[in-house]
Formats: structure tokens, C-alpha cells, sequence
């Protein structure tokens, strides 16, 4: 199974996907991964924004789509973390949607 990662490659994947807030998990099929990280308020993981497509459409348009999924991700980090200045004064989300 050459697709399936390895232990080695999550952290390097990690490595890469933390200067930029995004990962690009290329693999050799015809679907490109692009995701960005979802965290509490003091970095651990809570989830993820993750969008998938056909390499001919997304192969060109990475880096627009790995900064468009952080900045989702920053937003629902900020809303699940309470801080109300970056998510435009709503405060805290909650399960509710209030």
C-alpha cells in the first residue's frame, strides 16, 4: 500500500503545514488534500478544515485554497475559544449556534 503514510510522514507533514497554517497532503492518486487545523485556545487539535477535489481542478490554486481553509479554521478556533475580538465581537460559539 504505497498511498498509506508511514509514522515518519504525519510529523513531516506537520513540519511543513506550520509555517504556512496549511498542509498540501500530495499523494498519487488524482485527488489533491488541502487542511488547515481547528484548535482550543491553547493549540491542541479540535478538528479540521479539510477540502478535497480532482487534481485538474485544484492542482493550480494550492496556496489560494490552503490560505482560504486557515483563515476558515483561525475563525472557528477563534469562535470555539471565545475570543470575540477576531471572530467580529460574536463571542463564544456554542453547540446551540448562539
Amino acid at each position: 500500500m504505497p498511498d498509506c503514510p508511514t509514522l515518519g510522514q504525519p510529523r513531516t507533514e506537520n513540519d511543513r503545514a506550520r509555517p504556512l497554517g496549511y498542509v498540501h497532503i500530495p499523494r498519487s492518486d488524482d485527488i489533491e488534500r488541502v487542511a488547515a487545523a481547528i484548535t482550543d485556545s491553547v493549540g491542541n487539535p479540535l478538528g479540521a478544515v479539510v477540502v478535497c477535489g480532482p487534481k485538474y481542478r485544484m492542482q493550480d490554486r494550492i496556496q489560494e485554497i490552503g490560505l482560504a481553509c486557515r483563515k476558515v479554521a483561525r475563525t472557528v478556533s477563534n469562535l470555539v475559544s471565545g475570543d470575540a475580538s477576531s471572530t467580529g465581537g460574536r463571542g463564544r460559539w456554542s453547540a446551540n449556534g448562539s
